[in-house]
């Protein structure tokens, strides 16, 4: 009999055993399936260059870190498009060198993020009437040439009525567009 109760008391603590043992395994997946469902990718945009990151952090700066990407003192951080625990991107705009050709008169500024943002940050206004080589939403980069063709006042003189329009270039037949003056045969 006191075979027995050893064989039993010995089944029974194999089986306490086995369920802790279990309970342990189950408790681990469960963790680190949690921790991978936390994870998402931010995608951090440099300039042209494009990395992607798997992490559980919140703090934008904190995964910046984490991707090694220096922040300096004249970078612009744009987090408008970064959530936390969602597939995002945080874009860093780096300071460039951007030549700006104004009429006949050129220099050299610090371009940043885009051409907007670049003339709008030196200070040069362009009217809806001008014209600039590039959209004012194109990034800048460095080295780049940016081109701005000044409007001028034009009269036009049809049907007894006189137009008086800015146009930054082109022909007798673009002025009279602009002017919205139709031209029969």
């Amino acid at each position: 009999m006191n075979k027995l109760k050893a064989i039993t008391k010995r089944i029974f603590k194999s089986k306490i055993k086995l369920i802790a043992i279990t309970m342990s395994v189950i408790f681990c997946a469960a963790t680190i399936y949690a921790a991978a469902a936390s994870s998402y990718t931010v995608t951090v945009n440099v300039g042209a260059e494009s990395k992607d990151i798997l992490t559980l952090r919140t703090d934008a700066y904190a995964i910046l870190e984490d991707a090694n990407i220096e922040i300096g003192e004249d970078d612009i951080v744009d987090l408008s498009e970064f959530k936390s625990y969602t597939d995002c991107t945080i874009s860093v705009y780096k300071p460039c060198t951007v030549t700006i050709f104004d009429g006949d008169v050129s220099a050299t500024y610090t371009g940043i993020v885009d051409v907007e943002t670049t003339l709008t940050n030196n200070g040069i206004t362009v009217s809806a009437d001008d014209v600039v080589d590039y959209e004012m939403s194109h990034a800048v980069v460095d080295g780049m040439e940016i081109h701005i063709t000044r409007a001028f006042p034009v009269t036009v003189a049809a049907d007894g009525e006189i137009y008086q329009i800015n146009i930054a270039g082109g022909t007798v037949s673009d002025a009279l567009d602009k002017a919205v003056v139709a031209v029969d045969d």
